[in-house]
């Protein structure tokens, strides 16, 4: 699932577009544009210069003229910037053509979609139920927006209008590196594991940032998660797996005890 990382790279592959001038939008799957018709989105961009584009947590706004479109990913979207023509367009669902190329939007699952605003207000509005974005939240404002949840700390985390950008597996992957087990009541952290924790979300969020999507190095839970027999990377105990509001969680019951302190070594 595209999180805060990808969302990251595929802003940094419309950037490569800022200036070019918008000459044609092809629509192969109209159920992608939710808030107008096709034709209205072809008139209000088509002509138009993009700009540069900025992320919200998972969502990426893409100035088109004096207006502005927004992107959302669903499950298994993905922006893809195609300067020869030549990129595959298998699962295409909408695409920008410029004088410098194309940017593709490609979902499998189509569970992902595109809205048009054509004023700052309707921009705000389009983000509005949204939280402060993952990757720029301090620690006072992160600890206030997930303390308040009667769930899990996992569940608030995914809790897009708590927090933008964490998914279910930076959740897991942040969670591993504060020693907290996804299933710990949000309210029963200590200052202790509040603290750890907003430390791993900012690490966690800046790499994937860098690299614009999640890495899968050794030292990381989200290179191992879909082994089903897999160990963990930090100390090599087998690896749990459960339900969390929903959502597969892997763990590790070594380093996550349930009594486990964020401030263990």
């Amino acid at each position: 699932m595209p999180e805060l990382g990808d969302a990251e790279g595929f802003r940094r592959s419309a950037l490569r577009l800022a200036g070019a001038l918008i000459a044609r939008l092809e629509v192969p799957d109209p159920s992608v544009v939710r808030n107008v018709d096709v034709a209205t989105l072809q008139r209000a961009i088509r002509g138009s210069v993009i700009g540069s584009a900025c992320r919200h947590g998972k969502c990426l706004l893409i100035p088109v003229g004096t207006s502005w479109m927004l992107l959302r990913f669903g499950m298994t979207g993905s922006l893809i910037l195609d300067e020869t023509g030549n990129v595959s367009r298998r699962f295409e669902r909408l695409s920008i053509g410029t004088d410098r190329g194309w940017l593709r939007l490609v979902d499998r699952r189509r569970l992902g979609n595109v809205s048009l605003a054509r004023t700052e207000p309707e921009c705000a509005e389009l983000i509005g139920a949204l939280g402060p974005d993952a990757l720029r939240i301090g620690n006072p404002e992160f600890i206030a927006q997930l303390r308040s949840s009667r769930g899990s700390i996992k569940s608030a985390m995914m809790d897009q209008q708590r927090i933008a950008g964490i998914g279910n597996f930076g959740s897991d992957e942040i969670l591993w590196r504060a020693r907290i087990r996804p299933d710990a009541p949000a309210a029963s952290l200590s200052p202790a594991q509040w603290t750890s924790l907003h430390r791993a979300t900012r690490s966690v969020m800046h790499l994937t940032a860098r690299a614009g999507h999640t890495p899968r190095g050794r030292t990381w839970l989200t290179s191992v998660r879909e082994d089903s027999r897999a160990l963990c990377p930090r100390c090599s105990t087998c690896l749990c797996r459960s339900e969390v509001n929903g959502r597969t969680s892997v763990w590790c019951p070594e380093c996550q005890p349930p009594s486990s302190l964020a401030t263990r070594a």
